[in-house]
C-alpha cells in the first residue's frame, strides 16, 4: 500500500474524482454543476481541494517517484476525454489540425479565439493527443503531419459539436492500480524512427526516456534558480540561462528530448520544488544530465524569443502550475 493509500481520500473525495471537477471546470462548468454530478457538498470540496493540492506539492518537493503526481495527470486525461466531442475538420483532416494549432500559437489572444470558435483549451489537448497517437502507429499520418507542418495555412473554421452533457466517471475496474486510476497502456516504440512532428504543442504530455549521452557537466554553471512565484518573463529569461558562454558549443553532443510546452512548464515546477534535477525526472522526463536540461532550456529560450505569444503561454502555464502545486510549504 502506497503512502497515499494510508492517507486516504480527504473528505471522501478521490484522487479520480478531484480530477474529474478540475476537469469540469476547465470545459466552463461551475463549481456547483460539478459537485452535484459528483455529490460532494461544497465543505467536502473545500478540504479535498486543499488537501490533494498539499499532497500534490509535497510529493514534487520530495525526490520521490512522482506517483501521485502521474496518477493526477493520468486521471485528468481520462476525465478530459470524457468530455471529448467532434470539432470538424480537425479532428480528421491532418492539414486542418495543424493549420488551427499554428491560428492559436500566433493569435495575440489565444483564450478569445477559441472562444470564438466555441472552443476551449481541453479540446486542443485532446486533439493533440489523439493526432499523437494516430501518428505514432501510421507513417502516413506522420507524413501528412510533417508536410502540412512546413507551409500552415489560415485554418478553415472549426466546427464544434455542442458541449456533451457534464456525466460522473465510470467506475474503475478491479484491474486498476492504486490510487483508483485506471492503468495507461504501455508506450511503444515508433518504427523506423519517425521525423519528429516540428511544433512544440504537438508532442504527448510527457515524452518517453530518451537515451541522451552523457556530456561531463562539471564546467557547466548551474543557472541561478527563480523563486517560485517570480513568474515573469524576464525573471524566467534572466534566471534560466546565466553563464551560457561556450555551451551552445555542446549543444550538438546533447539528445534534446521532445517535450509540449505544458510538459517543459511542468519540468520548470518540479526543478523549483525539488530544487534541481533527480533521477525520477530525469527517466520521467528524458533529461539524462544537467547538460541535457541546460540545452532544452536553452532552446526553449530561443523558441520564446522567435514567438512572443509561446512566450507568454508558457508564463501563464508556469503561473497556474505553480498555484496548483506550488503555493503549499
Amino acid at each position: 500500500m502506497s503512502r497515499h493509500e494510508e492517507l486516504g481520500d480527504p473528505a471522501g473525495v478521490s484522487l479520480r474524482t478531484y480530477a474529474a471537477i478540475r476537469a469540469a471546470l476547465a470545459e466552463g462548468f461551475t463549481l456547483d454543476e460539478a459537485l452535484r454530478v459528483e455529490a460532494i457538498s461544497r465543505a467536502a470540496w473545500d478540504l479535498a481541494s486543499v488537501a490533494w493540492g498539499e499532497r500534490l506539492a509535497r510529493e514534487l518537493r520530495a525526490a520521490e517517484a512522482g506517483e501521485l503526481a502521474m496518477s493526477f495527470q493520468a486521471a485528468l486525461r481520462e476525465a478530459e476525454e470524457a468530455h471529448a466531442r467532434p470539432i470538424r475538420p480537425a479532428d480528421r483532416d491532418p492539414r486542418a489540425f495543424v493549420d488551427l494549432i499554428h491560428a492559436v500559437k500566433k493569435s495575440r489572444a489565444p483564450e478569445a479565439l477559441l472562444a470564438k470558435w466555441g472552443m476551449r483549451r481541453p479540446d486542443i489537448r485532446r486533439l493533440e493527443r489523439a493526432w499523437a497517437e494516430r501518428a505514432a502507429i501510421d507513417p502516413a499520418t506522420r507524413e501528412a503531419l510533417a508536410a502540412a507542418e512546413v507551409a500552415p495555412r489560415r485554418p478553415p473554421t472549426p466546427n464544434a459539436a455542442p458541449r456533451p452533457a457534464l456525466r460522473r466517471l465510470p467506475p474503475v475496474t478491479s484491474s486498476a492500480r492504486s490510487l483508483d486510476v485506471a492503468p495507461e497502456p504501455p508506450l511503444q516504440a515508433a518504427a523506423a524512427s519517425p521525423r519528429p512532428i516540428a511544433s512544440p504543442v504537438l508532442a504527448p504530455d510527457v515524452t518517453a526516456p530518451t537515451a541522451a549521452p552523457l556530456i561531463d557537466d562539471s564546467t557547466n554553471v548551474l543557472p541561478p534558480r527563480v523563486a517560485p512565484h517570480d513568474t515573469t518573463m524576464a525573471a524566467v529569461d534572466g534566471a534560466m540561462h546565466a553563464s551560457e558562454d561556450g555551451f551552445r558549443a555542446a549543444l550538438t553532443a546533447v539528445a534534446i528530448p521532445e517535450l509540449s510546452l505544458e510538459a517543459y512548464a511542468m519540468f520548470q515546477v518540479e526543478l523549483r520544488m525539488k530544487g534541481g534535477l533527480d533521477a525520477s525526472m530525469a527517466h520521467r522526463y528524458g533529461v539524462a544530465s544537467v547538460a541535457v536540461q541546460r540545452a532544452l532550456e536553452l532552446r526553449y529560450r530561443d523558441v520564446f524569443a522567435a514567438h512572443p505569444d509561446m512566450a507568454e503561454r508558457f508564463a501563464s502555464k508556469l503561473r497556474e502550475l505553480m498555484a496548483t502545486f506550488g503555493s503549499s510549504s
